[in-house]
């Protein structure tokens, strides 16, 4: 297996994740990288600070050179990107993606990907509420988990250097799913809290009375964080979930239900139990981190 800093690198988009893969790769000490994206304001300030070799505003010479391909893009855009570019990969090369669903564009890409292009599913478990290059940092991947979701058809020697890049940039974990357990378990994880978060902001929000702001503790702000969201990444993201997320809404609803039952008819020992069960599960995730007021 290659050595991730003896190879020609591009990245395809340098928003907020593809930016980083740039600056963690070039502190690894990667020989070459690349930078694909329409933004050429985006790509000369990564040149000129030295995070990529060359910019292009166009993929054919970048991926034609190109010993791995990192596609920084959204999941449609990531595969409309392979299938638009079939023809100008690098024979051999491999190319990964950074998708947040894995099951309908690992479907899409390998019914019409060559045999002489290698394509690993990915997906780091990492980012922030800040969009764009300048938010990125070399730093967003420590401490991490990056899931793969290798396919039947792809070589060890692929799936392993994206593994190795994954644990050189700093993350803590590299698991390999099936790209329907990956969706399956992300609808939970991932996706179930931005809706949930959406919709309480929503709810303190109405009924408030215009005072809001007079209201305002540790416990709205910490639960809502991620109610700050890319609206177009997450609808898209969340539709092309539907069939595992919906039940975990559904699942969600009942929960909800339950607390409001007991809330409501004054069942003190069904509450308590609710929130016992709710802190034993939450420390066998999290351990005994402390929780902000």
């Amino acid at each position: 297996m290659p050595d991730i800093r003896d190879l020609t690198v591009s990245i395809v988009g340098l928003g907020l994740i593809g930016g980083s893969y740039a600056k963690g790769l070039r502190r690894l000490g990667t020989r070459r990288i690349l930078g694909v994206d329409i933004d050429r304001a985006t790509l000369d300030k990564a040149k000129a600070s030295g995070v990529i070799d060359e910019g292009f505003d166009s993929p054919g010479k970048a991926i034609a050179e190109s010993d791995l391909v990192i596609v920084g893009l959204y999941p449609r855009l990531a595969v409309d990107f392979v299938k638009a570019n079939l023809a100008g990969f690098k024979p051999g090369c491999v190319v990964t993606d950074v998708s947040g669903i894995k099951a309908r564009v690992l479907g899409e890409v390998m019914a019409v990907i060559p045999e002489s292009i290698d394509f690993v599913g990915g997906h780091p478990m990492a980012g922030g509420e800040s969009l764009g290059y300048d938010h990125s940092s070399a730093d967003i991947f420590t401490g991490a988990s990056y899931l793969l979701t290798p396919h039947e058809r792809n070589r060890k020697e692929s799936v392993d250097l994206v593994r190795e890049m994954a644990l050189a940039l700093g993350c803590r974990k590299v698991r390999e799913v099936s790209p329907e357990v990956h969706d399956r378990i992300i609808a939970r994880t991932s996706q179930l809290p931005h809706v949930v978060a959406s919709a309480l902001i929503a709810a303190a929000a109405s009924g408030s009375d215009g005072m809001i702001d007079c209201f305002l503790g540790g416990g709205l702000r910490d639960t809502t964080r991620i109610a700050d969201i890319n609206g177009k990444l997450w609808s898209e993201l969340l539709i092309s979930n539907s069939g595992p997320l919906v039940p975990c809404i559904e699942d969600f609803e009942e929960k909800i239900r339950k607390l409001r039952v007991a809330i409501g008819s004054g069942d003190t020992e069904g509450l308590e139990a609710i929130f016992a069960d709710a802190m034993r599960l939450r420390e066998g995730l999290y351990g005994n981190a402390p929780t902000l007021r």
